[in-house]
């Protein structure tokens, strides 16, 4: 069985300490509360704070990792390349039950999920690193 592990974006903290790994959260109405591991005075604790819903992006690890063995996650820009050769850039979503583009699905009655991150490699995420996408 597999671990499902989170992370945040906080939007309003943004910047190097707007992207970090969370332990667990609960949803109340506008606010979550969210619990995270913290380094203070050299021992990990557990820490928890509310957000308001409209400043944190929570994301969802996809539990499978890159060819450089990096944990994927939902919103990341993975690179692969397409089968003439070229390189693509997609960002990671989950999408009619599977994780694209980490997934091939045949839609002819047939569903085919095809799992195969060690032909991924992940560049960075939507929220730190717009510009990988261009326009």
């Amino acid at each position: 069985m597999r671990e499902i592990k989170f992370r945040a974006w906080d939007k309003v903290a943004a910047g190097h300490e707007g992207m970090f790994d969370i332990v667990g959260f609960v949803l109340r109405g506008s606010e979550y509360r969210i619990w995270y591991e913290f380094e203070h005075d050299g021992r990990k604790q557990i820490f928890n704070r509310s957000y308001s819903k409209r400043n944190l992006v929570v994301m969802q690890s996809t539990t499978l990792k890159d060819k450089n063995g990096v944990e994927i996650f939902e919103s990341d820009i993975v690179e692969s390349y397409s089968f003439y050769g070229h390189k693509i850039k997609d960002v990671v979503s989950f999408r009619e039950g599977y994780w694209f583009p980490l997934v091939e699905v045949e839609h002819n009655h047939n569903c085919i999920d095809k799992y195969d991150s060690d032909g991924f490699e992940v560049i960075g995420n939507i929220y730190e690193n717009p510009e990988l996408l261009g326009d």
